[in-house]
């Protein structure tokens, strides 16, 4: 039986939908929020749906974007399953896949001669610094902005009820 996720972009976006740190963090974070809203918008005329989505959602961004900044880095750093799933497809793979070919291409622990591995070492550090720089400049650009969700979503857990 084959599920046809081999070569497919889905085979690395279902495993990575769900997970249970992330699920235990949105949990703990409405348990923080005071029961007073809730009421407040029962007595109103709200009804479930409605106070999840109006009151109970807006309050919790904070740690959605704590948890998509997570997702992101996650994402980001991953490249082992992304190499299992897409073996072929090339044009899918994740930016850190394609460093760490771009590494192991240029991998010199096999030159056993002298000055001939101390020419290709000297050679390989460039590279090896040009893709280290490569994977972090985008995250050191980003992370600016997402910054003040983050610090939100951490002192959340400072409210009292």
């Amino acid at each position: 039986m084959s599920l046809g996720l081999i070569d497919n972009r889905l085979a690395v976006i279902i495993p990575g939908a769900t997970n249970a740190f992330f699920i235990i963090i949105m949990k703990n974070a409405f348990e923080q929020l005071p029961e007073s809203f809730a009421e407040s918008a029962k007595l109103d005329g709200a009804g479930p749906l409605r106070i999840l989505v109006s009151i109970m959602i807006p309050m919790v961004k904070p740690t959605f974007a704590v948890i998509a900044l997570f997702l992101i880095m996650m994402k980001w750093n991953s490249w082992f399953h992304e190499a299992i799933y897409l073996p072929q497809s090339r044009d899918l793979w994740p930016l850190q896949l394609v460093m760490r070919e771009i590494l192991v291409q240029h991998d010199v622990s096999t030159v056993t001669a002298g000055e001939a591995a101390a020419m290709a070492n000297l050679m390989i550090q460039p590279i090896r610094h040009a893709v280290a720089i490569v994977g972090t400049i985008p995250v050191l650009f980003v992370y600016p902005f997402i910054q003040k969700y983050f610090v939100a979503g951490i002192t959340l857990g400072g409210v009292k009820g």
